[in-house]
């Protein structure tokens, strides 16, 4: 599959506007039988990503807009607008949702403020009319010379408080300085006040020690998890970090893996990949994605004959097919005898039980992800594409390198499993680029928004799985149905979106 990155009234592409798919093999940038989709277009460089409970994606744009995503459509001009300072990274860089979204409209915004100069974070009302009853939760965050290492990850975590990743502003010393709030893991509650059980209770410092915290997730059972973004012109890592409470996470002492002496990230990166944004999946499957909306072969994550996983079937449960029982569970073809020829007409009737994958067969049912027990091959750690994404993190790093997947340890929260490259928009030519951000949306799949170089040319993708390779079926919900033709060669074929 090719790569698509523009959006034209009447005629949108998925790897521009015709892909020709041939015999030959083509380089993937996303695990087999998954795609990327375009959802909308017209984003001016887009920096985070949330969602309240109605399933409204709200999306900040780093010159200080908030646009609203209902139903797959980008609501016309923004829902919210702060003014903001643009020099260096400045601008809106995080937007979260508070639990209780439903009830008090609460959205809280991290931003460079354009009077003061200086980060911060503000409570906003969110209602049809747009933002109102500003109130500032963290006023002063501080604010480097060249506006650079500004973080901006933000969120709530299932304890109901706000956790908020700030930058070192441009002074590693900063990150080491308990009394400074520059180059931390913050924690406060939903009014800005400090909660008794910080690790400090007269301070809102959780953890310290980050560089650019850009990204900050936190899992359903309570770990939290950070992107701290390096760069090459002071040597510095690109981080993935479990952050514990009272934590130190290294910087500017230490940058990437410090053998012990400080927290040491799950994963780093040197040269940096661009980490950004960061989500914990909270699904344990991808949406079947085919248009009739059944995969052929009855599971949500791969037909059972997928190369290399085939599944072993192991609760051996299945359906009755044919027979008085037709549709009835059975384990065996004893469970589905053949309907009488007297009552039907039908002769030497084919009854049978066909096993099925069925979700209780998945971790999502309790075992793990990446253990290989939820597939029939492949060697011990090795994560199948039949295997859960539960829990999984997934994280933006752009410029260049897309989207990277982390699967912890299964028995312990703050180690990893492994990590992979799970897009790779390097990989063909034409691929989205500038990766800012991530979001396991309430739909079950995975969204990523990406700048495409800056101006207007930002967009919103969403990752899909449809089991299929080639051409595939338009996935449901989508604006843009799918058509196939014959190319020029008995080996290609022409795909159209429309």
């Amino acid at each position: 599959m090719g790569c698509c990155r523009s959006f034209t009234t009447g005629f949108v592409c998925c790897a521009f506007a015709i892909l020709i798919v041939t015999g030959s093999a083509l380089a993937a940038e996303l695990p087999p039988g998954f795609r990327l989709e375009p959802v909308l277009g017209g984003l001016t460089e887009p920096t985070a990503l949330a969602e309240t409970p109605e399933g409204t994606l709200l999306i900040a744009e780093r010159g200080g807009t908030l646009r609203a995503v209902e139903q797959g459509v980008l609501r016309s001009g923004a829902v919210c607008t702060v003014a903001v300072e643009t020099t260096g990274e400045a601008g809106l860089l995080g937007v979260a949702v508070h639990p209780q979204f439903v009830t008090n409209r609460w959205i809280y915004l991290y931003y460079t403020d354009g009077t003061t100069g200086r980060n911060k974070v503000s409570r906003f009302v969110l209602t049809p009319a747009g933002c109102s009853a500003k109130t500032d939760i963290l006023a002063d965050l501080g604010a480097g010379p060249s506006f650079l290492r500004n973080g901006g990850g933000i969120g709530f975590g299932p304890d109901g408080k706000l956790y908020v990743a700030t930058g070192d502003m441009e002074s590693g010393a900063a990150a080491r300085d308990d009394a400074s709030l520059a180059g931390k893991i913050l924690r406060v509650n939903d009014d800005g006040t400090i909660p008794a059980d910080n690790p400090d209770p007269a301070s809102a410092v959780f953890a310290k020690g980050m560089r650019d915290g850009r990204g900050v997730a936190i899992a359903p059972a309570g770990p939290v998890y950070a992107t701290d973004a390096g760069s090459t012109t002071d040597s510095s890592s690109d981080e993935l970090n479990h952050v514990p409470a009272g934590g130190d996470l290294g910087w500017d002492a230490a940058s990437g893996d410090s053998g012990g002496v400080y927290d040491d990230p799950l994963v780093s990166w040197d040269p940096p990949v661009g980490l950004a944004g960061l989500a914990v999946f909270t699904h344990g499957a991808f949406p079947d994605a085919a248009a009739d909306g059944q995969d052929s072969d009855h599971d949500r994550l791969g037909p059972d004959e997928y190369p290399g996983v085939r599944r072993v079937d192991d609760n051996a449960e299945g359906v009755c097919v044919g027979s008085p029982n037709n549709g009835l569970p059975c384990t065996s073809n004893a469970d589905c005898p053949p309907r009488p020829d007297v009552d039907f007409g039908l002769f030497n009737e084919n009854a049978f039980c066909e096993f099925r994958d069925e979700m209780a067969e998945y971790c999502p049912s309790g075992v793990p992800a990446g253990d290989d027990a939820c597939g029939s091959s492949g060697a011990a750690g090795i994560d199948e594409p039949d295997e859960s994404c539960e829990g999984n993190l997934f994280a933006a790093a752009g410029p260049g390198t897309g989207i990277v997947r982390a699967v912890l340890d299964p028995a312990d929260a703050t180690a990893l499993s492994s990590w992979t490259t799970f897009f790779d928009a390097t990989a063909l030519p034409d691929c989205p680029t500038g990766w800012r951000a991530v979001l396991g949306a309430s739909d079950g799949f995975l969204y990523a928004v990406a700048d495409n170089g800056g101006g207007s040319a930002g967009a919103l993708y969403r990752i899909v799985y449809d089991g299929e390779i080639g051409p595939r079926e338009v996935s449901r919900g989508s604006l843009f149905p799918l058509s196939v033709s014959k190319g020029g060669t008995d080996t290609e074929v022409v795909v159209r979106w429309e």
